[in-house]
């Protein structure tokens, strides 16, 4: 084994350190939103970022200001504006108008819940019956789902209030919109579902945001009264379109 000099193995640690930071920083563009507990999951030292092997960097302790997961066994939903970990993240962007559009995000999270649920099921099967290492894997190729490693990041916040001022300077507000931002940013996968009977001004600008980063998966069915636009800038910068949500969750189970 050849020996290197000590200079040599301390460059070579500072620079494996520094692509972590800058892969971890592309994952989570602002981690001063995400109130990570450094003295249980990481480890700062100068140069460095230390993961405890098999964790993943997620906040330990409840958030104060609202918001929530909850996990099965191969996926894991974050409402806003709780933080996410480093797990392949889908963010449920679309129509959320109070009274009008149906809670379609909570028909994705069970949806995709149960097909992490098969997946998992198929590969211990197949695992004890030495089956090859492609058995049970399909179904979670569209948002990996069966990986075990799935977030979802749901802005339908469960404390939400009307009366807060849609000013950027209210602070529950600017909590909730920064969050929305920081999420897709650091979303895999962004869904985007514009509700038929509603306007969704902010989904039509979270997609025109997201138009050219090759994450949309955009569901618009007939009726939807901006249908035409949504179809033109979907046709030039070849996003997937479905015209309902069955066809959208099929695609991402």
């Amino acid at each position: 084994m050849p020996q290197w000099p000590l200079l040599t193995l301390t460059r070579i640690a500072e620079a494996l350190a520094d692509c972590a930071n800058r892969q971890v920083n592309a994952l989570i563009p602002n981690t001063a939103t995400l109130n990570i507990s450094t003295v249980e999951l990481v480890d700062r030292l100068p140069g460095t970022l230390l993961v405890p092997a098999g964790g993943a960097l997620r906040s330990s302790r409840p958030n104060p200001g609202g918001g929530g997961s909850h996990e099965t066994g191969a996926m894991r939903e974050v409402k806003a504006p709780s933080p996410p970990g480093l797990q392949r993240r889908v963010f449920l962007a679309g129509s959320i108008e109070m009274g009008q559009a149906e809670q379609w995000q909570e028909r994705i999270v069970a949806a995709l819940s149960a097909a992490g649920a098969r997946a998992g099921d198929g590969a211990g099967a197949g695992a004890g019956a030495g089956a090859g290492a492609g058995d049970g894997a399909g179904a979670g190729d569209g948002a990996g789902a069966g990986d075990g490693n799935l977030v979802i990041l749901n802005p339908r916040r469960d404390d939400w209030d009307d009366s807060w001022e849609q000013r950027a300077d209210d602070p529950r507000f600017s909590e909730q919109v920064s969050w929305e931002l920081d999420m897709l940013d650091a979303a895999d996968v962004v869904v985007m579902y514009f509700a038929p009977g509603t306007k969704s001004p902010v989904s039509l600008l979270e997609f025109g945001l997201c138009a050219r980063s090759g994450k949309l998966k955009v569901c618009c069915p007939e009726g939807f009264w901006r249908r035409g636009n949504v179809e033109m800038v979907c046709r030039r910068h070849r996003i997937p379109l479905f015209e309902n949500l069955d066809d959208l969750i099929a695609d991402l189970t």
